[in-house]
């Protein structure tokens, strides 16, 4: 369902943690028409070009596990939505992000959102600033990693 792309991102993109209402907040706000539902947190793509544009929501920080987290080495990207099925105004949930964890890295600032089980050989890309996902060989997001600015 998903495909990594590589190419340059904007520059003046930033990931914010609200400390005040719990969220995740990606600026600068892009249009996204079809939205993929993980948990509380959207994955938005334009329907355009069917490029990921940035993560957003709601998501508490009272259930966060630390951890120590080292990110995945990842190149700068987009994913790329490859079901022609799906057009603007659609919405989706993925069932398997019900069973995620998130772990934090008081450390380094860093958030894994994932399933407790650990997979291999994930591509990794980052498709907004400090903000990786990482997709299985087929085509299924398995984790997000997070490092926004507190706020």
């Amino acid at each position: 369902m998903f495909k990594i792309i590589k190419k340059e991102r904007n520059l003046y993109e930033q990931l914010i943690y609200s400390t005040n209402t719990k969220e995740l907040i990606a600026l600068p706000i892009k249009n996204s028409d079809i939205t993929f539902s993980f948990i509380y947190l959207f994955l938005g793509f334009n329907s355009e070009d069917m490029e990921s544009t940035q993560l957003w929501g709601y998501h508490h920080d009272c259930t966060w596990i630390k951890k120590n987290l080292i990110p995945p080495k990842a190149d700068e990207g987009s994913i790329l939505l490859i079901n022609t099925d799906i057009e603007g105004g659609d919405s989706f949930r993925v069932m398997s992000a019900n069973d995620w964890e998130t772990y934090y890295d008081d450390k380094t600032g860093w958030i894994k959102i994932a399933s407790k089980m650990e997979y291999e050989n994930l591509d990794s890309v980052e498709f907004f600033k400090d903000t990786i996902a990482e997709i299985d060989k087929q085509g299924e997001i398995q984790s997000f990693w997070l490092r926004p600015e507190f706020k």
